[in-house]
């Protein structure tokens, strides 16, 4: 009987070991980032249409202390065949600057000048705090890139008139003035053809 005693509690002894052992062995789960508290803020001003040469800014109504990054929105054609949202891209921070009392983003020309004509939208994203746990957003920021830029419109416009000729010429209504090369030889043959047949007339005489 004192061995079936002894026996149980080696067993106990052992079970118990295991159960700390295996205690010891498990980490704790970190507990997962709560979301951050979404706030939307006010576009005084969108970048608007870029004229072809420049920069173009937007006006935000937050502090420019805040701002953390800016996102470009691409909308496109959905797997249904409807139009929406599909993702963000990155602007560098070599493409933008921000300042002014007031949230003042500029776009560069460089960064420009890589966009497609038509219409692009951008998000803004300024932090609250240094954790971004309260956030700030400004979105739907409109910049349109035009088919023809204001200076390419210009140079393919229609050429300006003519210069006018000098007083007399074919551009005033009067007779031109301009003779060909060679001109002057044939004009003055029927000079010297009337003056021979003049001279003839007399000798007969």
């Amino acid at each position: 009987m004192k061995k079936v005693l002894a026996l149980i509690m080696a067993v106990a002894m052992i079970a118990s070991l295991a159960t700390i052992v295996g205690a010891e062995g498990v980490q704790p789960e970190a507990p997962a980032p709560s979301a951050p508290t979404l706030r939307y803020v006010r576009v005084d001003e969108n970048f608007g249409k870029w004229n072809g040469s420049g920069d173009v800014s937007c006006r935000i109504d937050t502090a420019p202390w805040r701002f953390e990054r800016l996102d470009e929105m691409l909308y496109g054609t959905l797997a249904d065949g409807s139009w929406g949202f599909i993702a963000y891209s990155r602007v560098a921070s070599a493409n933008w600057s921000v300042e002014g009392a007031r949230t003042v983003i500029t776009l560069n020309e460089n960064y420009l000048k890589t966009l497609g004509t038509g219409m692009h939208w951008y998000e803004a994203e300024f932090w609250v705090d240094d954790k971004g746990t309260v956030v700030e957003i400004a979105e739907n920021i409109l910049l349109e890139i035009p088919k023809f830029p204001v200076a390419q419109e210009q140079a393919t416009a229609a050429p300006a008139a003519a210069p006018a000729a000098a007083a007399g010429g074919a551009a005033t209504g009067g007779a031109s003035t301009d003779v060909p090369r060679g001109g002057v030889a044939l004009a003055i043959i029927p000079t010297f053809l009337a003056a021979g047949v003049a001279l003839v007339s007399k000798k007969r005489k």
